[in-house]
């Protein structure tokens, strides 16, 4: 906050503290968008009713509703905070000022006169400059210029990208698309320079802390591709228990756990030997479930990851695993068809979105208990949280 916005807000305290109780001047604050740059804000798109609850996370409440386009489906926050790009499912991205929580603008990703195109993901490049939206229907990756929020290129990929991810120097982008392929996209020239083939319809991604590999996902094959950085080549298939719908890296990266949807567990992966070394029975058949070590999500990382949280669809519940002794140590009730989850960037809360429920859970992460249940809009289906 600048030093005239501290002494203006010293000098209403003083002059109203008879009046005003001092949680009354913060929920003000609040009120008007302009909390300090310090205290992190959940971001939940709302599928149904095509609008961003904005959460206030040291309140548990929400503060603002934010209309963007049609069924939102994924939140992005640039590196530095400032802004959160939307994807909807009606081929645009929304564009939103995180200071004032404001809609600021929204982008064509593809022309509507094709009729066809949704984006799937969101990745920003590490500096920020860029941000690539992975269109499923129109086989293609749009760049976007985040200082003018204009579409500067698109890079014509394999079929039906899904998620991205960039290594940590920025320079190559990774693509998977359920065609079964990944694409490698150098990030200077916006171009491919590799298409690998993999297991079946492949769509998470993620990296690796040192950049050196990245671990792909893929749907209708039982075993996880990894991925050398340097060469571009396959250097391990790890097979897992059956179908699955989700993959975290500890963040000290020695560790992965996959989520197996058919037969509810979790594959624990020794990421130096490329080997299973453990199975997790969780809560039931997870159906679509997602799972995050503590402080994880897309970067946001803290050095414990002491602890993963798995999300069961079907049961309404969250398993707490213990990734010493890869048990499960507590199994937390939230609400109705529970699917993503986040961390507060201190890793104190966990948000956990409940898609029939319209409710975000707010689980305390020492107690694994939910201190409260925030009403959202209609079919929240994603939760993302600002930078600090």
């Amino acid at each position: 906050m600048k030093k005239w916005k501290l002494y203006i807000v010293i000098g209403l305290a003083f002059l109203l503290a008879v009046f005003t109780p001092l949680e009354s001047l913060v929920h003000a604050e609040t009120s008007e968008g302009e909390e300090s740059s310090s205290q992190p804000f959940a971001y939940v798109a709302n599928d149904f009713s095509s609008s961003v609850s904005v959460i206030d996370t040291k309140t548990h409440s929400v503060i603002k509703t934010v209309d963007v386009g049609f069924s939102p489906q994924k939140v992005s926050f640039s590196p530095n905070g400032q802004l959160a790009y939307v994807a909807n499912a009606d081929g645009t991205v929304s564009v939103i000022n995180t200071k004032t929580h404001s809609f600021v603008t929204t982008l064509e990703i593809v022309d509507s006169s094709q009729n066809h195109g949704e984006p799937v993901d969101i990745a920003f490049t590490p500096d920020g400059q860029y941000a690539y939206v992975s269109n499923a229907f129109g086989d293609t990756v749009a760049v976007m210029d985040t200082e003018d929020h204009s579409v500067i290129g698109t890079v014509e990929v394999e079929e039906s990208p899904q998620n991205v991810t960039f290594i940590p120097n920025g320079k190559l982008a990774y693509v998977t698309h359920t065609g079964g392929t990944v694409s490698v996209i150098d990030t200077e020239t916006h171009s491919v320079i590799e298409n690998i083939h993999v297991g079946g319809a492949p769509t998470d991604i993620v990296v690796a802390p040192n950049g050196q590999v990245v671990y792909v996902e893929n749907i209708v094959s039982n075993f996880i591709t990894v991925i050398d950085t340097k060469t571009h080549s396959i250097i391990a298939e790890i097979e897992v228990a059956s179908y699955f719908s989700d993959i975290a890296l500890s963040p000290n990266g020695k560790l992965a756990y996959v989520m197996n949807d058919i037969v509810g567990a979790v594959s624990v992966i020794d990421t130096k030997t490329y080997s299973v070394i453990d199975t997790v029975p969780i809560d039931g058949r997870a159906f679509t479930p997602h799972l995050s070590f503590i402080g994880l999500k897309k970067g946001a990382f803290t050095p414990n990851g002491q602890v993963a949280y798995v999300t069961n669809a079907l049961s309404g519940t969250v398993s707490v695993i213990d990734t010493k002794t890869h048990s499960i140590i507590d199994t937390v009730e939230v609400g109705a068809a529970p699917q993503y989850l986040a961390f507060t960037p201190n890793s104190q809360v966990a948000y956990v979105v409940n898609r029939i429920s319209n409710t975000v859970s707010a689980i305390d992460t020492k107690t694994h208990s939910v201190i409260t249940n925030i009403e959202v809009g209609a079919g929240p289906i994603d939760v993302a949280f600002s930078p600090n």
